[in-house]
């Protein structure tokens, strides 16, 4: 059976120095009024959070290119929305090893840049991608450059 000690002893507040019993006492409306007014905005540090950077207005408008290109890039002469081209080599691979079944091919939803480090905007790097295989690119490195869904950053 463990022993249990039973404290006696009385916390006090390092505001007004009024000794409290038990946290609870503490947290007294005298204490409180000590409180009052403080920042709860700090980090668990106890420093301010730093405030976001601003965005240049060249880069604004870069990203807004970026957002408008990416959109008709992600479409075809259609307008309807392009097919994950790994996806596609994929289901290429698999009716090949399984002839008469059915491959999924998922919509593109993000673009890949397929040379990092290069202009953002220039649409020769891009591929239509969807998120799964985007991940899977991203992830294995090797492998996309193999298959071609990367070029590597010394490669023209």
């Amino acid at each position: 059976m463990g022993i249990i000690t039973i404290s006696t002893a009385k916390d006090k507040c390092p505001d007004c120095g009024v000794c409290h019993e038990g946290m609870e006492k503490w947290m007294s409306d005298c204490c409180k009024k000590h409180y009052k007014g403080k920042s709860s905005t700090k980090t668990s540090s106890g420093k301010r959070p730093k405030k976001p950077k601003t965005v240049s207005k060249a880069k604004k408008e870069e990203m807004e290119t970026y957002r408008i290109k990416r959109q008709f890039f992600l479409q075809d002469e259609k307008g309807n929305q392009k097919k994950c081209v790994v996806c596609e080599d994929k289901a290429k691979d698999f009716q090949a090893t399984f002839p008469g079944q059915v491959a999924v091919i998922r919509p593109a939803t993000d673009v890949h840049h397929m040379k990092k480090g290069h202009d953002r905007l220039d649409v020769k790097y891009w591929l239509p991608i969807c998120r799964t295989c985007h991940h899977e690119v991203e992830e294995n490195p090797g492998w996309a450059i193999e298959n071609g869904y990367s070029i590597e950053r010394n490669k023209k």
